[in-house]
């Protein structure tokens, strides 16, 4: 099957994997109640919505702990693919998923800025060069979309995984657009949080996914 006819077969993806719909909707569920009780917590005691969200609070733990069990799912993915092609890119997921967990709470990526900033003695508050953080990050997902393309014919096997996948990744451009435009940090880390908990799905629908155990030769190219 080509490349483009199995595109067109996500309009109808077929049954679900058995037990997602309700994993999936219990985990979106689950989520949703902790964000919103982190939103109105912020608001009833300090009049601030994203008082708990940002560096060391409780969204990015929140956060953290999506990436990291999506990077675990990663490698059980790679587990259940043996010796195929397809489970390098699934190793190299799991890498990126760690790495992203561990820049979510560490701030990789803004201490980065700031280093640039101090080494070539630039303000830091300049309106031009003050957005190479959220380059950094928007770095992630180009990487991630590469690597998705390069594995385009394995993973569109997975169309649950393809279809979820989709809407996390309009989540994390939501959150990029957020934080370039320097809005509400309440709704930037809100669709941070809902993109990592909808990769959590994404996930477990391909882990679950009964392409997933008959192990089809991967003919994309590897790395």
């Amino acid at each position: 099957m080509s490349t483009d006819a199995s595109v067109w077969t996500l309009v109808r993806p077929g049954p679900p994997p058995p037990g997602w719909p309700r994993a999936a909707a219990l985990l979106l569920a689950v989520s949703a109640v902790l964000v919103g009780l982190t939103l109105i917590a912020g608001v009833a005691w300090h009049g601030n919505p994203a008082r708990y969200f940002g560096e060391r609070k409780f969204g990015t733990y929140l956060s953290f702990v999506m990436l990291i069990s999506a990077a675990t799912l990663s490698v059980l993915i790679a587990q259940r693919l043996g010796q195929s092609p397809s489970r390098r890119f699934w190793l190299v997921a799991a890498g990126l998923f760690a790495w992203v967990a561990c820049d979510d709470l560490f701030v990789f990526h803004e201490r980065a800025d700031q280093l640039v900033h101090a080494v070539l003695g630039w303000n830091p508050n300049d309106a031009l060069t003050d957005g190479g953080d959220d380059l950094i990050v928007a770095v992630y997902g180009i990487f991630a979309a590469w690597q998705a393309y390069r594995h385009r014919e394995h993973l569109l096997q997975l169309r649950w995984m393809v279809l979820t996948m989709g809407v996390a990744f309009a989540c994390f451009c939501g959150m990029i657009v957020y934080d370039v435009m320097h809005w509400s940090k309440a709704v930037e880390d809100t669709f941070k949080v809902a993109a990592g908990t909808l990769i959590v799905a994404a996930l477990l629908a391909a882990y679950w996914d009964p392409a997933l155990a008959r192990r089809p030769p991967a003919t994309s190219a590897p790395g």
